[in-house]
């Protein structure tokens, strides 16, 4: 990616993102409490993507539970993100 192109993917989070202030606890993440706090921003905020390298996280993907409760919310790592986003 060139400069030019991470600097307007940067101003594109900054247009589409979204402040929450008060976030519910919605799922608990026991293996993981520590980010059980990013899960649920995500999901208050009706995210399309959470971006990540915790394996905790990541593995929810795999949870048939958990993709069928949030079916919109997709969990990737932060390469598979930019490679996603190069494509749109």
């Amino acid at each position: 990616m060139t400069d030019e192109r991470i600097e307007e993917f940067m101003g594109s989070l900054d247009y589409y993102s979204v402040q929450q202030h008060d976030v519910p606890q919605v799922i608990p993440l026991p293996r993981d409490p520590k980010d059980e706090k990013y899960l649920n921003l995500a999901i208050a905020t009706d995210a399309q993507y959470l971006v990540t390298r915790d394996n905790d996280l990541l593995g929810l993907m795999l949870d048939v539970g958990f993709r069928n409760s949030y079916p919109n919310l997709e969990i990737l790592g932060p390469a598979e993100f930019l490679e996603r986003m190069a494509r749109t």
